[in-house]
């Protein structure tokens, strides 16, 4: 099996442990004086002094691999590895052999025995070992090893939503059908990593299909404004949930309005313009939102719009917006806009621009929620 994304394995993988004698620490940094090392001399030396430990026959096969000799050099680990499985030097080796040769299940095989033998090896493998989401032949390779069970699995998965190039391919491995996620506090915020990189990387297709199957997500969050998700923290992951930012200048809180019913009240700082909160929608035939203004605060030249804008399916990049809510619509009365039409993927942004003043501009609404659209 294919996996080009673990060709790049170079001699670092040979040098992690530490502690190791002058010579191993020679070897493992590889290049041409490796050919001038007594490696094979000195392997069979330990193995004299000590039969059964597995470092002399890392020795030997490091020096035969030196000299050209591959089969002699690949018997020597094999060997090694049959001694110990704990030996992580060798079994590096044989993962780095079997991957390039493209043998993808055994060299993962070999990591996932180093990985749970010596977690301390995790931070060195583990970015690599997440290259292989990239491409459709690793995500196979990996899926065995998709489950809560693996000791090793939270740490994969917040290495690879943090440092994967795109998160796309994390996302189409964590959506492939039959998984068992797990829902660890490790887990849960690789899976808050994700989802928010998938919005920001504009991979929306993706973000649909993995969403619905994270731990702790829940896809009618999706299908609504989802004030009711806002008194359950936990219940979602952010923009599927609301996003309030974590900006002092601007942000959001969902507050208690009417008769206890769910509001957002929203700030803006003078001087400052942006989105003070965000929210995805699957809006299926409901495409017209009702909200009532509870109160506000008022700054000169301060602004504060609905803004609707289609990212996934007809009529993506679509636009629409409602008037402003700080000078123009009326307070207490139902107000109402439509979302962009045709659209399956709808990210609404509250942006509000604090205007010139000593305090933050701020907006409360109530009574928020999505209705079918009258023809």
């Amino acid at each position: 099996m294919a996996l080009n994304a673990f060709r790049p394995l170079g001699g670092s993988f040979f040098a992690w442990r530490s502690g190791q004698v002058k010579l191993a620490a020679d070897a493992g940094r590889g290049g041409t004086q490796m050919k001038k090392l007594p490696l094979v001399s000195s392997g069979q030396q330990i193995l004299l002094n000590a039969p059964l430990t597995p470092r002399g026959l890392w020795f030997i096969g490091l020096g035969r691999e030196a000299h050209g000799d591959h089969k002699g050099a690949r018997d020597a680990f094999t060997m090694a590895e049959h001694l110990s499985r704990r030996e992580g030097s060798v079994q590096l080796w044989l993962a780095a052999d079997d991957l390039k040769k493209m043998r993808g299940e055994s060299g993962l095989r070999h990591f996932d025995i180093v990985l749970r033998t010596t977690p301390e090896a995790a931070q060195e493998i583990l970015p690599r070992l997440s290259m292989a989401a990239m491409s459709p032949d690793g995500r196979a390779a990996l899926k065995p090893y998709m489950r809560p069970e693996n000791p090793w699995m939270s740490r994969f998965l917040i290495t690879a939503a943090e440092r994967l190039p795109r998160a796309a391919p994390l996302g189409l491995l964590l959506s492939e059908p039959g998984l068992r996620l797990p829902d660890d506090p490790t887990s849960r915020e690789a899976y808050s990593v994700l989802v928010r990189r998938l919005a920001a990387e504009n991979s929306y297709d993706v973000f649909g299909r993995v969403y619905p199957v994270l731990p702790r997500a829940d896809a009618k969050s999706l299908q609504g404004l989802g004030l009711e998700f806002l008194s359950s923290p936990g219940r979602g992951y952010a923009p599927a949930v609301w996003d309030f930012g974590a900006s002092s200048d601007r942000g959001g809180a969902p507050i208690a309005v009417g008769n206890d019913q769910v509001g957002l009240e929203f700030f803006a700082a003078p001087g400052t313009v942006g989105a003070a909160g965000s929210k995805l929608i699957q809006p299926g035939a409901r495409r017209t939102i009702e909200w009532t203004i509870e109160d506000r605060v008022v700054n000169s030249d301060a602004t504060a719009r609905w803004i609707a804008t289609c990212v996934g399916g007809n009529g993506e990049g679509a636009k629409t917006s409602s008037g402003d809510m700080i000078a123009k619509l009326p307070t207490g009365k139902r107000l109402r806009f439509n979302l962009p039409a045709g659209c399956q993927m709808v990210r609404l942004d509250l942006r509000f621009a604090g205007g010139t003043g000593r305090q933050p501009a701020s907006l409360i609404v109530g009574n928020l929620r999505l209705l079918a659209t009258s023809r």
